[in-house]
């Protein structure tokens, strides 16, 4: 089965190019909480090939750090789980203040290649793509 709201944000709002087939096989988790106290708001599996992270930026001042820690740990697990590529995504009603920031966590992290990839994205748009998978029919 399709996972529409899945497909609409990953190809619309993240411009990815994964083929229709690919969105037959999808997985959303919902608030994990990570090891060092993050919690991420969604966590996306797009067949055997796409791993995403979801996280609303707080005004904090450790929001370089907390990207660099979350670069390595989506590479890690894109990595064990013989995944394709890596998307972090972070949406804030500030975009453009955190793009800043989580383009230089980006350029610093030395475990980044070429299937990573950070985006940020207004807060409404996260907003309504986690209202519509959290309340659409299994």
């Amino acid at each position: 089965m399709m996972n529409v709201p899945v497909e609409r944000f990953v190809k619309r709002t993240l411009g990815c190019e994964c083929p229709d087939e690919v969105f037959e096989n999808t997985e959303v988790l919902s608030t994990i909480v990570l090891g060092w106290g993050l919690t991420l708001d969604a966590v996306i599996t797009v067949s055997d090939r796409l791993l995403i992270y979801l996280l609303k930026a707080r005004p904090s001042p450790a929001l370089g750090k907390d990207t660099l820690r979350l670069l390595k740990t989506g590479r890690i697990e894109r990595d064990i789980r013989e995944l394709n590529r890596f998307r972090l995504v972070i949406y804030s009603s500030d975009p453009d203040t955190v793009r800043q920031e989580a383009e230089m966590a980006y350029k610093a992290c030395a475990e980044v290649d070429d299937k990573m990839h950070v985006h940020v994205i207004d807060e409404g748009t996260a907003s309504e793509f986690l209202e519509t998978v959290r309340t659409a029919p299994l």
